[in-house]
């Protein structure tokens, strides 16, 4: 009788994080079982393919995250409507990887996605995995070098992390257009912070700002690909020595900068609308001493509406939906993960409520995954180093639950800001991106 296993149920199963008293791995037995991958159907954003029948789904089973396949690939067809049901034979006891690949037009077509690697401590019996598919790559930013560089890697972190900056100065903070052509990152290539863009391959390096009194960070795309937002503030010499704190605002290719003094705003996210309208980031209220949730017009950066707490508040996501996904930081230093809902900014909903410190989750940072439902990218100091996380919680109405997480890197490099580069696999004469237009 085939037995379900919770995928990632507990953290203690995945690689990275041994066993703990709360947690201890469980063994169900000993052989071989068969293991059954299903991939939900979900569909690229901002995308112009759409998934075919004629495509086709392979799953294949590691003992590591990137490591050579020790079961599959199994192949099935893909169905729009229903997703793909991929059954492995033959794997044995212990922890096993399942990685994912939608094929299009057949098993020796273009990579159109990548199911996110899923570990599961397996004991010789059936089991039942779910994978969901990512339509896009990983960008990171890791010291591997001696600096930091920007690194794109598959989303699964199969094959070789690519070095798309591989310069003497520090690179960081990647933001991708909606399109996935463009590249917009923080670079101090001339001995100070500057937002810069490049190409999704790494060419085309072009320096978008150049102000000496002043410090950029941070650069966020909007949806529609006409603006790029940063925060762009201004050291005050002593006896001062305190920072003005200002949004700064450009096109695309740098011109028509402008910034906007936004008094005491934290070194928070700038989250965009999804219809490019406004900004949301953290900003401080001195009416109840905290930092709130906040909202600004795109235009000006003028304050339009404030989600106020008593806490510390990160918003981290703005979805399609208009949920905005945030950090609540209290006065004892507890972390709560939250949903709410704008415009109403109805009372939020609580997402994660962590029952321990050492949940890799960075409240500074938690990157969605494009095409996949609350599937996350990370990065935290939980062995010594920081390294890359993907986490997905189970439930979105528990009130305390455990985020099943796997570990993406393994190395004595500091991996730090990690996001996605979506993929357009359905127009390949696109060279570059032009602003999106909305129907």
């Amino acid at each position: 009788m085939a037995r379900v296993v919770a995928i990632m149920a507990f953290l203690a199963l995945l690689m990275g994080c041994g066993s703990s008293a709360t947690h201890p791995p469980t063994d169900y037995g000993s052989g071989e079982g068969s293991v059954t991958v299903v991939i939900p159907p979900n569909g690229p954003p901002d995308s112009r393919y759409v998934p075919q029948a004629a495509d086709t789904v392979a799953v294949e089973a590691a003992t590591s995250v990137a490591g050579s396949p020790v079961a599959g690939p199994a192949y099935a067809p893909w169905d729009p409507e229903n997703g793909a049901v991929v059954r492995l034979n033959g794997i044995g006891v212990g922890r096993r990887y399942f990685r994912g690949r939608a094929l299009q037009g057949g098993s020796s077509g273009t990579v159109l996605a990548r199911g996110i690697v899923y570990a599961v401590v397996l004991g010789g019996v059936n089991t039942d995995v779910k994978l969901t598919l990512v339509w896009g790559d990983l960008l990171y930013a890791s010291d591997a070098t001696g600096n930091f560089d920007i690194y794109l890697a598959n989303a699964d972190m199969s094959g070789t992390p690519v070095n798309l900056t591989n310069t003497p100065a520090a690179e960081r903070s990647p933001s991708a257009s909606p399109m996935g052509n463009t590249i917009v990152y923080l670079s101090y290539a001339t001995g100070q912070p500057d937002v810069w863009k490049m190409n999704r391959d790494g060419s085309g390096k072009t320096q978008l700002t150049n102000t000496p009194t002043k410090a950029e960070h941070e650069p966020s795309v909007s949806p529609d690909f006409r603006t790029i937002a940063y925060q762009n503030w201004v050291y005050l010499v002593p006896p001062t020595d305190a920072w003005v704190r200002a949004i700064g605002l450009m096109n695309p290719d740098g011109s028509n900068q402008r910034s906007f003094v936004i008094d005491r705003y934290d070194n928070a996210p700038l989250l965009w609308s999804p219809d490019s309208t406004m900004l949301c980031t953290s900003v401080w209220n001195g009416a109840s001493a905290s930092y709130d949730v906040t909202f600004l017009d795109a235009d000006d950066c003028s304050v339009v509406k404030t989600l106020a707490k008593s806490d510390l508040q990160i918003p981290l996501h703005w979805t399609r939906s208009g949920m905005i996904l945030l950090s609540n930081h209290d006065a004892v230093g507890h972390v709560t993960y939250q949903k709410s809902a704008y415009p109403g900014l109805s009372a939020p909903i609580l997402l994660l409520d962590p029952v321990a410190d050492a949940y890799p989750v960075n409240q500074y940072c938690l990157a969605p995954a494009p095409g996949a439902d609350d599937l996350y990218v990370t990065y935290c100091d939980a062995s010594g180093n920081d390294e890359l996380y993907y986490v997905q919680p189970e439930s979105l109405t528990s009130q305390r639950l455990d985020w099943p997480y796997t570990r993406l890197t393994n190395s004595s490099a500091t991996e730090w800001d990690p996001t996605f580069l979506p993929k357009n696999l359905g127009d390949t004469t696109w060279s570059q991106d032009v602003p999106a237009q909305r129907g």
